[in-house]
């Protein structure tokens, strides 16, 4: 059964659900680079023809394999290795290119998106570790450069106007903007989505949290502040409101004869037959067992409920069809008024109580107006 003790199991499933995502994200990260590496690898070795073969070459080669291997075996992987590798390649394959290419590097891009991925699966100091070190490497690499402890090993005039090198600086750029995109659209539509199932989920507890499982009717708690609005209300526009106290009779000798089920059969039919007799404004609440609660607001003055409580006296008596029998219940109504029988919600519930165990005292199957006196009324009887 659903209900307040559900919510931890709702949060235990949305953090499933997180863990889900961050695979998901993960796993397009690896197919993402595979593809790039498809695309990008072929054109990187095809600046050998200008520079000549260089060990980062070989390197990529390397890289790419690994790669496209962890693409086709993603899903047999665990999270934690997945994404600590990916990070790592995105240093392995950024790093070597700056240091041989130094401002010519395209793999710079590589060592900015680690510290966008860290954000995403770690948290925001990783990220900011993994940009400070970035940053720091970048420096330390053009420090080196310029002070002449990594030499150039290529003609930066030479390299500039080879086909490859702007193809593979076009290629890495659209990768690194392409694979972001790719990974990202997918986590946030995720994200968006169970966002919204979180939201259903806490909709879903704090309903029942207000309203009884089995009728669907407000629970106490609820039936309370709405007694308090209406009481507010009448205040203001002069009116009155009425509270009934309503017992069924005959509930547990029909619970003791059919079982369980016919007397929740028969709390369902109450429940939507004293929602049919009254006003969509008024309340009908279950406060426990086959004790229920009505709220009628703005009652005018000069109006008598006893017609809408002799219907509703009747409407409640009628047989309940189960399976092959016809329960036979009934209901005994005790009514109070605001301001006349109290001014809050605890007077008025209590006196509509006292109201309707006279009801009961008096054989059932009958409302009953408080009186001040003890006396209670029956209007009709």
């Amino acid at each position: 059964m659903d209900g307040p003790g559900s919510e931890p199991q709702g949060r235990l499933a949305s953090a499933s659900e997180l863990v889900g995502l961050r695979e998901q994200f993960v796993d397009r990260l690896w197919v993402g680079m595979g593809l790039v590496i498809l695309l990008v690898v072929p054109v990187s070795l095809a600046r050998a023809a200008s520079t000549g073969w260089l060990p980062v070459y070989g390197w990529h080669l390397a890289l790419g394999a690994v790669t496209v291997g962890v693409a086709l075996t993603r899903r047999r992987l665990p999270l934690s290795f997945k994404s600590g590798l990916f990070l790592a390649l995105l240093w392995l394959v950024g790093l070597p290119g700056l240091l041989t290419f130094g401002l010519a590097a395209a793999g710079v891009h590589w060592l900015a998106l680690s510290a966008l991925i860290a954000s995403t699966l770690y948290s925001l100091r990783a990220s900011l570790v993994l940009g400070l070190v970035a940053v720091l490497a970048v420096a330390l690499a053009g420090a080196a450069f310029i002070m002449g402890g990594l030499p150039l090993t290529v003609d930066l005039n030479d390299y500039v106007r080879d086909p490859a090198a702007w193809g593979n600086l076009v290629l890495g750029t659209g990768a690194f903007i392409g694979v972001t995109l790719f990974a990202y659209g997918t986590y946030h539509r995720s994200t968006a989505h169970l966002l919204r199932e979180i939201e259903h989920k806490n909709e879903r507890i704090e309903f029942l949290a207000l309203h009884d499982d089995l009728t669907g009717l407000p629970r106490s708690r609820l039936a309370r502040d709405r007694l308090e609005m209406a009481i507010e209300a009448a205040r203001r526009d002069g009116l009155r409101v009425a509270v009934l106290g309503i017992d069924l009779d005959g509930f547990k000798q029909v619970n003791d004869q059919f079982g369980h089920a016919a007397g929740d059969a028969v709390l369902r039919e109450m429940a939507v037959r004293m929602k049919s007799e009254l006003r969509g404004r008024d309340t009908v609440a279950r406060l426990g067992g086959d004790e229920f609660l009505a709220i009628l607001v703005s009652v005018d003055p000069d109006e008598s409920i006893g017609p809408v409580l002799s219907r509703l006296v009747r409407t409640l008596c009628l047989p309940v069809p189960w399976q092959d029998e016809q329960l036979q219940v009934g209901a005994s109504i005790g009514a109070a008024f605001y301001p006349a029988h109290g001014k809050d919600p605890d007077t008025l519930i209590r006196h509509a109580d006292e109201a309707m165990y006279a009801a009961k005292r008096k054989g059932g199957r009958r409302f009953v107006l408080w009186e001040p006196d003890g006396q209670d009324r029956h209007p009709g009887a």
